[in-house]
């Protein structure tokens, strides 16, 4: 399967889940078990990429006044 197809399917998983009224640690679990599907192997980002968004995710939340990453997934999704 293509990087392009895994990433639609991710896509599609994601606005799911989030329309389901999934809980932002299910939203997330999902995008880190896509990651390494969406893009080539040598991507060194990749390996480090889940504890980073976690991290930022955190300190982002914090400054926006509590917005997570479900509703960030989905108003990008939305548009």
């Amino acid at each position: 399967m293509s990087y392009i197809s895994q990433t639609k399917e991710f896509i599609a998983q994601a606005k799911s889940l989030i329309d389901s009224g999934a809980i932002e640690a299910r939203v997330r679990e999902n995008f880190a078990s896509y990651l390494r599907t969406m893009f080539p192997p040598d991507t060194k980002w990749v390996d480090d990429r889940p504890r980073v968004l976690k991290s930022n995710g955190r300190k982002k939340q914090e400054k926006r006044g509590g917005i997570g990453i479900s509703e960030a997934a989905k108003s990008l999704v939305l548009r």
